[in-house]
């Protein structure tokens, strides 16, 4: 047992090198003997856990994807309740912005998704649920008439990636929601 604990332990600090290594140099700037000095492990323990750099990037998104569902998920638990939507949105924006700012293994994903058009990994874990609630704030009309909800799935997206992994980012994205708000909400 000692010896799969251990084995577990290796492979989170690995997890984490490499998120790390990721999130401040993107994934070309990631070498294999920068991740193995920072996990203080061998390139043969490396290797024996994954068996190329990919299948360690994929194991961050998958870290990633796992913490963002569930923030997702407790952001919008209250989505189905009448004019709910709107503030669900705003919370799992917030959410996110709080994961970016000190979560190494969400900002890895997201330079990686930056970095990469075609990976989506990450980005599809949380796009599909601010499209539904959106589509939803639309049709119970708690988006003003006109306003487009392709247009601030794409306004989210920017909001998301825009926000800088600082501390404070999440609460500096609550106050720009506040003012963005007063544009889109219908007046009810």
């Amino acid at each position: 047992m000692a010896s799969q604990e251990r084995s577990a332990r290796t492979r989170q600090r690995l997890v984490f090198a490499a998120a790390t290594a990721i999130a401040e140099s993107g994934y070309e700037g990631a070498t294999l003997a920068r991740i193995c000095k920072a996990a203080q492990v061998s390139i043969g323990a490396l290797t024996f856990h994954f068996s190329s750099k990919r299948d360690l990037a994929d194991a961050v998104r998958a870290d990633a994807r796992t913490l963002t569902h569930d923030r997702m998920r407790q952001a919008v638990d209250a989505a189905s309740a009448p004019g709910a939507a709107l503030p669900c949105l705003v919370r799992l924006t917030v959410q996110l912005a709080h994961l970016l700012e000190t979560e190494v293994v969400v900002r890895s994903a997201a330079r990686l998704a930056r970095d990469c058009p075609d990976d989506d990994a990450w980005v599809s874990t949380w796009l599909p649920v601010v499209r539904r609630l959106l589509a939803q704030a639309q049709c119970s009309g708690e988006l003003r008439a006109g306003v487009d909800p392709q247009v601030m799935t794409v306004l989210v997206n920017h909001l998301v990636f825009g926000a800088p992994p600082a501390p404070g980012a999440a609460s500096q994205l609550e106050r720009v929601w506040e003012v963005v708000l007063r544009g889109a909400a219908s007046l009810r």
